[in-house]
């Protein structure tokens, strides 16, 4: 009897696998050392840390798991860090805030109709044009107003005669939110194990991470051509590029790009079979 109430006594002190899950994720280093015993503590632990972070996007679909893998320990290291990092909510508003910078730089980097603007037959000197430009010069263009006879002066192009960047800052600026997005995705990568191919998993992430890929990619290949030519190959997309990365790393606007192609399906259903609805009732004079 005494040996039976010292096992019930015994069961009812040892801690539930919630509150060794809690205090895993809770506690210091050497508490958790301690709760070692409990098999799968700690991947549950991460699990659960990265589902309410939204970190896993779809962990079923070959998500590297640091704790399944004792046959690459280095691995398993650089995903635990690389994870513990990115889950950081200081980090992750770092990298939004970039974003947003790319984004609203368009409003105060030179525009591109005056950015290498040349006159036919005028010589000028190339640094001068790849780091200021002209944008600044054609602003204050004015001259007569057509059908005014000279007497009245006119603006040529009307503005603020406001340059907040020239052509070099803007593509310093650039280039180092580039970066930052650039590091951001090595991070990630680490995250699953480096291995780019487990990154672009199938899944609802793929199509996402794809985007993010390409915009980054096309947007670092015009700044690099931006640094050593005159060529404007990138420059018109740059805009669009950097509204995309600026969705893609968005939850919110994730969200309502989702519920704006679901709401589009559903018409497209909708109006299909109305179609369908029509051309059976035309014979019949409807």
């Amino acid at each position: 009897m005494q040996e039976n109430c010292s096992e019930r006594t015994r069961l009812l002190q040892k801690p539930s696998h919630l509150d060794a899950i809690s205090a895993f994720i809770l506690s210091k280093e050497e508490n958790r050392l301690k709760l070692s015993n409990y098999p799968s503590v700690g991947t549950a632990a991460f699990l659960i840390r990265d589902a309410a972070l939204g970190l896993v996007e779809n962990p079923s679909a070959g998500a590297y798991d640091p704790y399944s893998n004792p046959e690459h320990p280095h691995l398993n290291a650089l995903s635990v860090i690389c994870r513990r990092i990115c889950s950081k909510r200081p980090f992750q508003h770092f990298i939004q805030f970039h974003v947003i910078v790319l984004l609203f730089l368009a409003f105060f980097e030179p525009p591109k109709w005056c950015r290498y603007f040349v006159r036919e037959g005028e010589v000028v000197d190339m640094d001068y044009l790849m780091t200021v430009g002209r944008c600044e010069e054609l602003m204050e263009v004015s001259g007569p107003k057509i059908g005014s006879n000279g007497t009245e002066i006119v603006e040529y192009y009307p503005n603020f005669h406001v340059t907040f960047l020239t052509i070099k800052e803007s593509q310093i600026i650039e280039l180092f939110c580039l970066t930052c997005l650039w590091v951001y995705f090595l991070l990630r990568v680490g995250n699953d194990g480096l291995s780019l191919c487990r990154y672009f998993r199938a899944g609802p992430s793929h199509f996402v991470r794809v985007s993010e890929f390409f915009g980054m990619f096309i947007l670092s290949f015009g700044i690099i051509l931006d640094f050593f030519t005159t060529l404007d190959v990138a420059r018109p997309l740059k805009p669009y590029l950097r509204l995309l990365l600026f969705i893609v790393k968005s939850r919110l606007c994730l969200r309502e790009v989702r519920t704006l192609m679901q709401m589009v399906s559903s018409l497209y259903h909708l109006s299909c079979e109305h179609s369908q609805f029509q051309i059976l009732l035309r014979p019949f004079g409807f």
